[in-house]
């Protein structure tokens, strides 16, 4: 009987913590200014995240490299320390090899 009521009691909480809604603030670096066109995207991409979340999604957006260079947050975010970064591909090439393919035209002289 103890274990019924014990399972019950473990059932509603379950299902009222499944229920509740859930917050998170992002933080999104990158080294543009705010009049910059990756800028005012990254507004939109915030703002329409913001939407289709019912407001649980906010992203807080770190223009200006405010957050550091774009070497400075690919290491923050591999350190978990921040979730989205705006980056070229010639920074990650440092991260990973195979980044290089997408440096690969500049290499071609008819390119």
């Amino acid at each position: 009987m103890k274990i019924k009521v014990s399972a019950g009691i473990i059932g509603a909480v379950l299902m009222l913590s499944a229920s509740q809604s859930w917050a998170v603030t992002l933080k999104l670096s990158h080294n543009q200014d705010k009049s910059h066109p990756v800028h005012k995207a990254m507004e939109f991409f915030a703002k329409k995240s913001k939407e289709y979340s019912n407001g649980d999604i906010t992203i807080r957006i770190y223009p200006n490299g405010t957050l550091g260079t774009q070497r400075e947050t690919m290491e923050l975010i591999r350190s978990g320390a921040i979730p989205l970064v705006k980056t070229n591909a010639a920074e990650m090439e440092a991260f990973e090899n195979s980044y290089k393919l997408f440096s690969l035209p500049v290499m071609l002289p008819t390119y």
